[in-house]
């Protein structure tokens, strides 16, 4: 893990005051005299102004993390599970990265009755691999949040706070998180349309909040707390838009200029289950939007479903600067990978993310490249139709 993560609901600055009066070697002119001030005092040459500091914090986001059943038997491993696998080849952009991200579309239990579509309830061992991994914070506010109900939702947080990794979008506390890293404040937010049905049940509990719902009144609270509390920049992470679904909705365009005009720099968007395109609104300060970075880990396979691009996804990488007191984006990329799923030698599937124009390249090798070049290939082709290069910044370390 690379920073820590304080979880907020207000954040109390105090600074100390210095006054000025009767300073130590003061000189007195009621009684010094006019000797005192015959002479010209020395004056110091002046200081050479230094230039302001710069720093950067750099980030990389993704999709639906879901588990059917197919791949919780694939990750079984005797007693345990194994689910690195399929983050092989973009482990080292996790690690690298100051902040790494993913939409947690599911609940962690212990229990060993484990179900899938509809109610998501996944071994607990999710939390460990994803820290391991090397992630920092997790997407926890999306339709699927309240599939365990408050308990389940509230050991989900147990668990990946033990791993060592932050959440945002469920809480017990206060929703704003703030990400410190290389001395940049980056506030952290997160909502979701709905939770399939669950709100009255949440609506009911104890803690009838506990989950962050997308409405102006929720945004614009959050964000005004994490400019009190000083914040360089503001992330958002959304989960809205229409299931398998390209075009962008009039909800997702609605919201995308309510989080530009309350100030916030990058949206990471998912839901849809499929990647939607990259865009900008443009102002005194822009919003740079990933509407839906699609899926990361699923079982859903065109084929199957008879549903476009459900096997592929996108990466989202972005950096903010900072000079002085001025906090920018400097870098807002994407990349097209595609999920591959085949046997492995034990009859069980497996599942590895594959980008899709490094491996086309030659810039990463895959060994199931020749396997998979026509799915590469589809999946880069889909990515180069739909996305917006106009909404794209080329950071310096890409």
């Amino acid at each position: 893990m690379k920073k820590a993560i304080i979880i907020l609901t207000a954040l109390l600055l105090l600074g100390s005051l210095t006054a000025c009066g009767n300073r130590p070697g003061a000189v007195d002119k009621k009684t010094q005299g006019a000797e005192a001030f015959a002479e010209e005092p020395q004056r110091p040459a002046p200081e050479k102004k230094e230039e302001p500091l710069e720093t950067s914090l750099s980030l990389v986001a993704f999709g639906d993390f879901m588990l059917h059943r197919p791949q919780i038997e694939g990750a079984r491993v005797g007693d345990d599970f194994d689910f690195t696998p399929v983050f092989a080849l973009y482990q080292k952009d996790i690690e690298e990265r100051d902040l790494a991200m993913i939409n947690l579309e599911t609940t962690l239990t212990d229990q060993k009755t484990y179900t899938t579509y509809p109610v998501f309830r996944s071994p607990e061992e999710v939390a460990r691999d994803l820290s391991k991994v090397g992630f920092d914070v997790l997407n926890t506010a999306n339709n699927h949040a309240y599939d365990g109900g408050q308990f389940g939702l509230e050991y989900t947080l147990d668990k990946i706070r033990e791993a060592g990794m932050g959440a945002i979008g469920t809480t017990e506390v206060g929703f704003p998180v703030i990400y410190e890293s290389n001395g940049i404040l980056l506030g952290l937010i997160s909502y979701t349309y709905g939770l399939n049905g669950f709100e009255s049940s949440m609506a009911a509990s104890d803690s009838p909040y506990v989950v962050s719902l997308l409405t102006e009144e929720n945004i614009e609270r959050d964000v005004s707390i994490l400019k009190e509390d000083g914040v360089d920049a503001i992330v958002a992470f959304v989960h809205w838009g229409e299931e398998y679904h390209q075009p962008i909705t009039a909800q997702q365009e609605h919201y995308a200029q309510f989080f530009h005009d309350q100030g916030v720099d990058l949206i990471l968007g998912s839901h849809p289950h499929i990647p939607q395109t990259q865009g900008v609104i443009v102002g005194e300060r822009p919003t740079y939007i990933a509407y839906s970075m699609g899926n990361f880990y699923t079982n859903q396979r065109p084929e199957e479903m008879g549903r476009k691009n459900v096997d592929m996804g996108l990466a989202t990488y972005a950096t903010f600067t900072k000079k002085g007191e001025v906090t920018e984006v400097t870098e807002f990329n994407t990349e097209a990978f595609h999920l591959d799923r085949y046997y492995g030698e034990d009859g069980r599937r497996r599942y590895v993310a594959v980008p899709a124009a490094r491996v086309l390249e030659g810039a990463m090798s895959y060994e199931r490249t020749e396997e998979i070049r026509g799915k590469l290939e589809g999946a880069h082709r889909e990515y180069l139709q739909f996305f917006n290069p106009d909404a794209l910044l080329e950071g310096a370390d890409q």
